[in-house]
């Protein structure tokens, strides 16, 4: 991870401390910012993105990542990915 995803973990951790939801306007920005940074990695389609929430806690080596940063981050950053995916990219999970 660069600085540049650090800074952008540290300011969802800055707002999940605060109490910003993952799924709220401000926490969706923030989440935005996550998809274009995973856009300049890969061609995430909605729904590779919505599994993406999985990996991030399901993985322990993606967890740490996030964990270094927030032990609580990975919920909070899994559940704002999935719900990006569904409204704002129009994936529907089965």
């Amino acid at each position: 991870m660069g600085d540049e995803g650090r800074r952008l973990l540290l300011r969802m951790a800055a707002a999940r401390d605060r109490g910003v939801l993952p799924d709220s306007p401000e926490g969706f920005e923030l989440i935005e910012q996550h998809h274009q940074g995973v856009l300049e990695l890969w061609p995430a389609t909605p729904a590779s993105y919505y599994a993406l929430g999985d990996l991030l806690v399901g993985n322990a080596d993606q967890r740490a990542i996030i964990e270094m940063v927030d032990r609580d981050l990975p919920e909070w950053l899994a559940a704002g990915v999935r719900a990006y995916a569904v409204q704002r990219l129009g994936f529907q999970p089965s």
